[in-house]
């Protein structure tokens, strides 16, 4: 499964919750909104592997079972529709090590509907990371700087649109050798709206471009197997969505690298 599903909810957990109009004065209060994106990296649904890790297009274990957490407080600046925050990025492995691990927390800027018209959304933000994670450490990262970019189209029941981020980051000395300068995704999606509350997600990461590190020749250039996300997603209140999906890989289909995952969005207040 894909980060760039993990970096899409960060931002659309970014926006704005529905409010109501009121006559009294804004408190300052009222200009504050915290966030939650949750995603839970699930098992291969085969009864036959010999691993609880989330599998790869080979079937083989690719990574670690267990919830990934981003939450987020936010300034909101007037009524411009954009805010100010930080985000925290909490990783628990779970069925192993039981381990609760701090990844680079970032602040950022959003602006949740640059354009809100005739059925067009158009949103973004830009994250400036803080290395503070071991892995980070290790890389010598001096930080990273990335920017997200989401647009739909509505027309009647259905809603179809893409996600797209790049990401530059800065490294100083040698360091681990292993991680990338530049990474840049581009993700399609839709849904379909089935009832108020109830609607069917489709999700597929096309381009999930990376560069070994120091290198910038043709050659230096991977993309990750392109993987297919499909579920149910579901309004359990105003504020909080949960969105369970299947994760597959169209270039080598079986049920040993299909997993089970699902998200969760939400706002405190």
């Amino acid at each position: 499964m894909s980060v760039s599903t993990i970096g899409a909810g960060v931002a659309f957990a970014s926006a704005d919750p529905t409010s109501t109009s009121t006559t009294n004065a804004p408190s300052l209060l009222d200009h504050f909104t915290t966030s939650y994106f949750g995603v839970y990296s699930g098992p291969s649904l085969s009864p036959n592997n010999d691993f609880a890790g989330q599998p790869g297009p080979d079937g083989k274990e690719a990574g670690t079972q267990g919830l990934e957490s981003y939450i987020g407080a936010f300034y909101k600046l007037g009524s411009s529709g954009f805010r100010v925050g930080a985000n925290i990025d909490v990783v628990v492995e779970s069925f192993r090590e039981h381990t609760v691990t701090m990844n680079d927390p970032f602040a950022s800027i959003v602006g949740s509907k640059f354009l809100d018209s005739h059925g067009w959304t158009m949103g973004g933000d830009v994250r400036v990371y803080t290395p503070i994670s071991a892995a980070s450490q290790t890389a010598n990262l001096l930080t990273g700087m990335r920017t997200d970019q989401w647009t739909s189209y509505t027309l009647g029941r259905w809603t179809a649109g893409a996600y797209t981020f790049a990401r530059v980051n800065a490294f100083y000395g040698a360091g681990d050798g292993s991680n990338s300068d530049l990474l840049f995704d581009i993700s399609p999606n839709a849904n379909y709206q089935l009832t108020e509350r109830l609607a069917v997600t489709f999700w597929t990461d096309i381009v999930q471009l990376s560069n070994q590190r120091s290198h910038f020749g043709l050659t230096a250039w991977t993309n990750a197997p392109i993987d297919f996300q499909t579920g149910v997603a579901y309004q359990i209140s105003k504020l909080w969505t949960v969105n369970p999906f299947i994760n597959v890989y169209p270039g080598s289909m079986s049920v040993a690298s299909t997993s089970l995952n699902a998200i969760l969005i939400g706002k405190f207040y």
